[in-house]
């Protein structure tokens, strides 16, 4: 939730970027959770939160860059 504002772009009244991750924070976690619950297979679980993990950080990699301005 704290890195979405990062990358999350501005909206008119410039408070978008951190009401939508707050907002999408739950259902997000809910996703994960019920997930990691339902898996059957761990390394399938594995290579996804990684997945997920590195398209996070390179996001936030790239708005501290500037190259997603």
């Amino acid at each position: 939730m704290a890195a979405m504002s990062l990358w999350l772009p501005e909206g008119d009244a410039k408070i978008n970027n951190l009401i939508v991750p707050l907002v999408l924070f739950p259902l997000i976690w809910a996703c994960v959770f019920f997930y990691v619950l339902l898996e059957r297979k761990p390394k399938r679980l594995y290579l996804t939160m990684l997945l997920l993990f590195l398209v996070n950080g390179g996001l936030v990699g790239a708005s501290i860059m500037g190259w997603l301005s």
